[in-house]
C-alpha cells in the first residue's frame, strides 16, 4: 500500500462478506486470545476482495505475563525468551502466514516499562522474529514511558506506535497506526459512543502525512468506518 488511509474496525461488527463490500481494512483483535485455525485463517484471505488488508493482534503470551504467582508471570509475556513465548510466536506466524497480515500489532500492558531486562528482551526478540512483509505495531498500554525514549526505541526496532489523537497522543512519521476506541474522560475509557463529524475528521487530519491506518473500537464502529470513510472520499 502506497500511501493514501485505511479505514477499519477492530473486529467484524457485521458478517465478513458486507464488511468486504464497504470496508478496506480490519483489525483482528480476537487473535491476541485464541488464534483461529488455519483453514479458517485461509478462508479470511480466500474470502477478502484483492487488496483488502488485515491487521492482526498477537497472542498475550508474548505480551503479557499472567496474574498470578511471580513464578507464573515468569512464564511468558514482556518478550522473555521462553517456550510459551516462542510457541505463541510460531503458532502465530503460521497463521499470518495464512492471512498474510499488513500489519501486526503488539499491545504491551502498563506492567511493560522501560526496565533495563524488559528492555534487553524487547530488543532481542524484534532483532530475531521475521516480519513476512508486515509493518509492526507497538501499541503500549499504560507503563511510565518518556515519549522521546518510547519514540527511541520504536525507531531502533523499526516499529510503528500506534496512537489515539482524540485522546492526546499525535501521530508522527510517515507510517501512521490510529486505533481509537471511544472517549476518555476523567481517566475512563467511554466505548459506548458514536464519533462526531468533527471527530471524525480530526483523525483523518492526524492520519496524512504518511501511508495510514485508522481503526475504530467504540460500539458505533461500523457506522462511524462508514462515515469517516465518506469524509475520506469527500462525500461528508
Amino acid at each position: 500500500m502506497e500511501g493514501g488511509v485505511r479505514i477499519g474496525c477492530r473486529g467484524f461488527p457485521v458478517g465478513r462478506e458486507r464488511y468486504f463490500r464497504e470496508l478496506t481494512a480490519v483489525e483482528v483483535s480476537d487473535t491476541r486470545k485464541r488464534l483461529p485455525k488455519l483453514e479458517t485463517a485461509r478462508r479470511w484471505r480466500e474470502e477478502a476482495p484483492e487488496g483488502f488488508q488485515f491487521s492482526l493482534v498477537v497472542p498475550s503470551a508474548i505480551t503479557h505475563p499472567p496474574e498470578g504467582s511471580p513464578r507464573a508471570a515468569e512464564a511468558c509475556g514482556h518478550f522473555r525468551d521462553a517456550p510459551l513465548v516462542r510457541r505463541a510466536w510460531e503458532a502465530f506466524e503460521a497463521v499470518a502466514e495464512a492471512v498474510k497480515p499488513r500489519w501486526v500489532v503488539f499491545e504491551t500492558p502498563a506492567s511493560f516499562y522501560p526496565h533495563a531486562r524488559m528492555l534487553q528482551d524487547m530488543y532481542a526478540f524484534f532483532r530475531s522474529v521475521r516480519r513476512g512483509g508486515a509493518t509492526f505495531v507497538w501499541a503500549s498500554h499504560g507503563g511510565p514511558w518518556e515519549p522521546k525514549f518510547q519514540a527511541k526505541v520504536a525507531a531502533d526496532l523499526k516499529l510503528v506506535l500506534a496512537t489515539d489523537p482524540l485522546n492526546g497522543a499525535q501521530p508522527a512519521g510517515a507510517q501512521r497506526y490510529l486505533r481509537v476506541a471511544g472517549r476518555v474522560a476523567e481517566k475512563r475509557l467511554n466505548r459506548g459512543v458514536s464519533f462526531t463529524d468533527d471527530e471524525l475528521k480530526a483523525l483523518l487530519y492526524a492520519a496524512q502525512g504518511g501511508t495510514s491506518a485508522v481503526f475504530l473500537g467504540n460500539t458505533d464502529c461500523w457506522k462511524d468506518a462508514k462515515r469517516l470513510n465518506m469524509i475520506s472520499m469527500g462525500h461528508r
